[in-house]
């Protein structure tokens, strides 16, 4: 294998190697991101939760159609 060839693949191996570490930086990131997220939105505590709920009753003579 001549050296061209030979600092090709180096190269090649090097940018490999940088994009599997930001990717996996941004993997990591949008786990984290998504696991407060789902902390936020699921582990409400009790009192948020038993709200009692309110049907709404949308007809078309409230809107004045």
């Amino acid at each position: 294998m001549d050296q061209n060839s030979r600092e090709n693949l180096v190269r090649l191996r090097k940018r490999s190697i940088l994009q599997n570490q930001k990717a996996s930086i941004s993997l990591e990131e949008f786990w984290t991101t998504e696991a407060s997220l789902r902390e936020y939105f699921y582990d409400l505590p009790g009192p948020q939760l038993e709200l009692p709920a309110v049907p709404v009753h949308i007809s078309s003579e409230q809107n004045g159609h």
